[in-house]
């Protein structure tokens, strides 16, 4: 009797064991799963962040050439204005 008792006890031991191990596997698996899906995430975090210099960059450019159009148009508006009013005269 008291062997075959310990002997049940072993292997009800032994099942607990397994079913744990394989639980931790299938915890380390999801892990890695959520290591590597961040990784990716990261990536990509980083690949936008360079496009948005780039694109910072261009627009700074676009934004000055803009302003610096209307300062041109302003100036020929008032040479038009002033040959006109020198053809007035």
């Amino acid at each position: 009797g008291g062997v075959k008792v310990a002997e049940q006890k072993n292997l009800v031991k032994q099942n607990r064991i397994k079913t744990l191990e394989n639980k931790m596997e299938k915890t380390r698996v999801k892990y890695n799963e959520a290591v590597a899906y961040n990784k990716s995430l990261r990536e990509q975090v980083d690949n936008l962040r360079r496009e948005r210099v780039v694109f910072d960059g261009v627009y700074r450019r676009l934004e000055k050439e803009l302003a610096d159009k209307k300062t041109e148009m302003h100036k020929l508006v008032e040479v038009s204005a002033a040959a006109y009013e020198a053809l007035e005269r």
